[in-house]
């Protein structure tokens, strides 16, 4: 009994949901008598099911409708959809107002009613199949939800509780809801819910808030009851170039527009691993890798963006680049507000110096490892071409010299 109390505490419920519980118990319908040896069981856990799951559905002729909320379990982190992952080609388009409109049904007047802007972006495969659509809903706060839509593939992992999660199942199909909050922070976190509709996989999420879980609970209700699952009709207005494709040293260094920038001598101790000329919608970059053991040394050359532009360090200001002044775990000791950049400043070529490279250098002691040289990142901007480079084992010497010798 301990530990199902203790699997209750992760569970929250509105105080609609709990008044409503205690209403139905407090007005027993009249029953019929029951031989006790023969049925105790099943009622005590008949019982126990009442409490957590009752519910009253209404089901109308446009789809599911609820007036529960959602039972919300206590996630041990922030969720990893499984729609993270590498996807060849991968090309993004708007939506038009029209299109998301039909998309989310009564979902969007909810949304636009409680002062949010939204944009919607479908993703595609490299051939042009669809992959998902993403909306993205922002407040004048800056409060956001986010809503995910895609044929499969949006499930939450039982793994991220605690505990085997209660799945709300009064709504049509089965819910599952989570709240996560940053144990860095208790004012921040996510309440979450995923679901299938029509063969559909539906996740919503937003960052919490006061009414977060009442807000969430209305949003699923006015998918499942009026979201259009056919997604047939989206489709790109075209199909940008793109190819991944697998290059020698010799191939690469041939490149037209990075070549300049594969070492010619590259540092010491390692081999050639293998080199990738990606071109896509928002990619145009060659990447070389090198490796011995446990060290290695990874190049991404690309021309430099408007996102690069705001992590061009200036030597005067370590504060932007210095790791010795951050500590071990850097999550906690780099200002929020410097952690892009202190992540991968980028330095001018001209002001490289061998003393900006050893602010970068950096051990850890991990059993097992190979502890002979040092760890390295960060990028080097050579006219508009940035080279970003991730080391392993090397000497910042070493690293300097391969890198003033490139674009040559």
């Amino acid at each position: 009994m301990k530990g199902y109390i203790d699997y209750m505490d992760n569970v929250t419920v509105s105080e609609q949901l709990h008044t409503k519980i205690m209403t139905g118990l407090k007005h027993k319908p009249v029953r019929r008598s029951l031989p006790f040896r023969r049925y105790a069981a099943a009622c005590a856990c008949a019982a126990i099911a009442f409490v957590v799951l009752w519910v009253s559905v209404l089901s109308g002729p446009s789809g599911y409708v609820s007036d529960e909320a959602l039972v919300f379990n206590q996630a041990k982190h922030s969720p990893a959809l499984a729609t993270k992952r590498h996807i060849p080609g991968y090309f993004q388009e708007e939506l038009s107002q029209e299109t998301t409109q039909n998309l989310l049904g009564d979902a969007w007047d909810f949304l636009r009613d409680s002062g949010y802007t939204i944009t919607a972006t479908a993703g595609f495969t490299g051939d042009g199949t669809l992959d998902g659509i993403t909306v993205l809903s922002t407040s004048k706060g800056n409060q956001q939800i986010r809503v995910m839509i895609a044929g499969n593939a949006l499930t939450v992992d039982r793994q991220l509780f605690a505990r085997d999660p209660l799945i709300s199942k009064g709504f049509g199909p089965s819910i599952m809801a989570g709240h996560w909050v940053d144990p860095s922070d208790a004012n921040k976190g996510i309440y979450f819910a995923a679901f299938q509709l029509n063969g559909t996989d539906f996740y919503i999420e937003t960052t919490s808030h006061k009414d977060a879980d009442e807000e969430v609970t209305k949003l699923v209700n006015k998918l499942l009851a009026t979201a259009n699952t056919d997604l047939s009709g989206i489709a790109p207005s075209h199909i940008p170039e793109w190819r991944e494709d697998e290059l020698t040293i010799a191939q690469a260094q041939a490149d037209p527009n990075f070549g300049a920038y594969v070492p010619v001598k590259t540092l010491p101790g390692l081999a050639f691993e293998s080199a990738m000329r990606i071109v896509g919608q928002s990619q145009d970059e060659l990447r070389v890798s090198y490796h011995s053991g446990m060290k290695y040394a990874s190049l991404v050359i690309s021309r430099l963006s408007a996102e690069d532009a705001s992590r061009v360090v200036d030597p005067s200001k370590p504060e932007t680049y210095d790791l010795r002044l951050y500590p071990i775990p850097r999550a906690s000791t780099v200002p929020a507000e410097l952690s892009e950049i202190v992540g991968n400043p980028i330095f001018k070529l001209e002001d490289l110096t061998l003393a900006l490279v050893e602010a970068r250098a950096y051990t850890l002691n991990e059993a097992g490892d190979d502890n002979t040289g040092y760890r390295m990142s960060f990028s080097v901007l050579y006219g508009d071409v940035v080279v970003r480079l991730d080391v392993k084992g090397a000497q910042p010497g070493d690293v300097l010299e391969m890198l003033k010798s490139l674009g040559q």
